[in-house]
């Protein structure tokens, strides 16, 4: 999804999804360096805690798909997504409020930093895992969705 059509692609995402009747938008990027994947721990307030996740959230209304993956990756850890590479997953569920939502998951490269800067009102703590100590971590469900296909991927390339 390089260059001008990437949004393009994301546009009809999004078209697709209002099509669908689809309530609200979340998305998670998985974030590659070195062979690890980049993962955040939830933060004590949450109610299920001692859980990690990808970043990434929930989309503003009026905002894009893309503006919403970059804008949760910045806001979580400080880094600024330069690409978003792949679509991995895409899956519906009712959320908690009944609404009919569509989780995202996507491959994107970021442009290099020191050091990632968490949210301490969202995740207290971050780790880079290869997949295999991934596997073996409490992952929040729709992260381990998307972990799931990017390992399918690797395996398959």
């Amino acid at each position: 999804m390089a260059g001008g059509r990437e949004g393009f692609h994301l546009a009809r995402l999004l078209e697709r999804a209002k099509a669908d009747g689809i309530a609200y938008i979340t998305v998670r990027g998985v974030i590659e360096n070195d062979g690890k994947i980049l993962l955040l721990k939830r933060a004590d307030h949450y109610s299920i805690t001692d859980m990690f996740e990808l970043p990434g959230g929930r989309r503003w209304e009026r905002e894009g798909i893309g503006g919403a993956l970059r804008r949760e990756i910045h806001e979580e850890t400080g880094l600024e997504v330069s690409r978003i590479t792949s679509i991995l997953v895409s899956d519906d569920y009712v959320s908690r409020n009944g609404e009919p939502t569509r989780h995202i998951g996507f491959t994107v490269d970021v442009k290099p930093r020191d050091a990632i800067r968490l949210s301490p009102k969202e995740h207290n703590g971050y780790l880079w895992a290869s997949l295999h100590e991934a596997s073996e971590l409490p992952v929040a469900p729709r992260s381990l969705k998307v972990i799931s296909a990017f390992a399918e991927i690797l395996r398959t390339a």
